[in-house]
């Protein structure tokens, strides 16, 4: 049976070549284009010579793609935004520029930074050359011969500049790591006095004009003039969905007490009038999630509790080995921020990060903390909060999630831990992520758990990776509906987007024929 299913599979493999060959090429302008953020934060320089003035603006960082810079340079302005890890494989660099209003041209003038034996070095333009520059009406990348070290823009220009590093004779080498540029501004016949406004430098890896829609940095895609959102592009995070070791009824009020005195399933002083169920409103639908309340309070046997007691949450026996353990969380909206103190197996996180991850949101942020404070969340935070087994956690990494701890602080002015009574927050049950990130966030619009993918904050039912058909499961039929969507597009069903990236073509087709390989063999 075997054999005659995988003579099978390969027959209908094979046959899909001479189909897909009959899909049109993508054309010339919709290739991809790739490139590197030189600012790793993607925010101001490193390094400003102290005649240049650079006033951030963070007003559109969707068509800025980060901090951007209206610079009035020295003669001429230097600006470093990485010199301890310089970009190298360089074809030319892209930004978003615009210029003043009123009657007078721009000449932007770039000398090119770049690392030689630890040395900055600058590489001048040929006098002439040409640059490309994109703007929002127009019909894509538009050639621009210049004749004078650089591209003369027109008064309110706003768009995008594309500079090819073979513009520059010595960084034909793409073996050259590029640091910055040194700028000079010439206009109205002075160099002296001008201004410009940068968005963040992109050094472009890609051979030839970039794509006139995106650009593809790392594990994201950048889309011109903000036209979208940035889209993830990367590998799905895998992650485990934990379990406790009891179930919270959000009808019922009563809750689980220990099951003797070496084992319990949540515990705290008085942690039966502390903690109680809540509907679990994130889109993994963990369910058996809790609102923990911080109270003053003392029984008749004079046990007590306060507001910096914390609560034990006992995690389900488990061998999963962990990289990060994720939390959706959600703060009242009080006026003011919250600490989320956490310990992991006993192990505060003393240092290391942690990052927030907002309902509304596309991009994980990292988020603040001092000393085993936690991280602060600001008030009405509804969300996810990631803790990576780095830093203070770096001894968890690889190990099961066992138990964790759960302080509930605020933060005042100076930064120092404060304890209020009757402040509130909704924790879900953990998640393991089991994808090594080191110190980086995990994917930001879906997570991988097992054969399905499910968003953070949608309530759709979770998708099975490579259900083309939307049968709920993923075979051969699925290869054969997703062909005929290819040949007849008004059969589209979201489904048939295999690879996430909301387009149906053959690369959806490539995708789906290493899944069922993977399934099927």
């Amino acid at each position: 049976m075997k054999k005659i299913l995988a003579t099978t599979l390969a027959f209908v493999l094979l046959s899909t070549v001479f189909f897909v060959s009959k899909v049109p090429v993508r054309a010339a302008e919709d290739t991809t284009t790739k490139g590197t953020f030189l600012s790793e934060n993607r925010s101001t320089p490193e390094y400003i010579d102290n005649a240049t003035t650079c006033e951030p603006d963070n007003s559109n960082v969707s068509k800025t793609f980060g901090t951007a810079l209206k610079i009035t340079p020295g003669n001429p302005g230097q600006l470093y935004f990485n010199r301890n890890n310089p970009i190298s494989g360089g074809k030319g660099m892209l930004m978003y520029a615009k210029t003043e209003a009123g009657d007078k041209t721009t000449t932007p003038m770039f000398y090119i930074d770049y690392d030689n034996n630890n040395n900055v070095e600058a590489a001048n333009a040929s006098p002439s050359g040409t640059w490309y520059i994109l703007t929002e009406n127009g019909a894509g990348w538009e050639k621009k011969d210049y004749n004078y070290y650089g591209c003369e823009l027109e008064p309110g220009f706003e768009g995008y500049i594309y500079i090819p590093f073979s513009n520059y004779q010595v960084l034909n080498d793409t073996d050259k790591k590029i640091i910055g540029y040194n700028l000079y501004l010439f206009k109205g016949g002075s160099y002296a006095n001008n201004n410009i406004t940068f968005g963040q430098p992109i050094i472009v890896t890609s051979e030839g004009i970039p794509n006139a829609e995106k650009i593809e940095c790392g594990d994201w895609a950048y889309y011109y003039f903000g036209k979208k959102a940035p889209q993830y592009i990367g590998t799905l995070t895998e992650a485990v969905a934990m379990d406790y070791e009891f179930n919270f009824n959000a009808s019922d009020s009563t809750i689980p007490t220990y099951q003797d005195d070496t084992h319990y399933t949540i515990g705290g002083d008085h942690y039966l009038k502390r903690v109680r169920p809540a509907i679990d409103s994130s889109g993994f639908k963990l369910g058996s999630a809790f609102k923990f309340t911080t109270l003053t309070y003392t029984d008749e046997q004079g046990k007590s509790c306060a507001p910096d007691s914390p609560i034990f949450i006992k995690v389900k026996e488990n061998n999963i080995a962990a990289h990060g353990m994720m939390l959706y969380v959600k703060t009242e909206n009080d006026g003011e921020p919250y600490r989320i103190q956490v310990y992991i197996n006993g192990t505060p996180q003393r240092s290391g990060s942690a990052y927030a991850l907002k309902r509304g949101s596309s991009a994980w942020e990292n988020v603040s903390f001092a000393s085993q404070y936690g991280p602060v969340l600001e008030s009405g935070f509804e969300g996810y909060v990631y803790f990576p087994f780095v830093g203070g956690f770096a001894d968890l990494n690889n190990k099961p999630i066992d138990i964790y701890t759960l302080y509930l602080a605020g933060n005042n002015s100076e930064g120092q831990a404060t304890y209020k009574e009757g402040r509130s927050i909704i924790v879900s049950k953990p998640i393991a992520i089991t994808s090594d990130l080191g110190n980086n966030p995990p994917s930001p619009e879906m997570l991988k758990f097992g054969n399905e993918t499910k968003s953070y904050f949608t309530e759709s039912a979770p998708k099975v990776l490579g259900d083309a058909n939307g049968d709920k499961t993923t075979d051969i039929s699925d290869l054969v509906h997703l062909n005929s969507v290819l040949a007849n597009p008004s059969e589209y069903t979201e489904n048939a987007d295999v690879d996430n990236n909301g387009v149906i073509d053959s690369f959806d087709l490539a995708a789906l024929r290493k899944i069922l390989l993977g399934i099927l063999g």
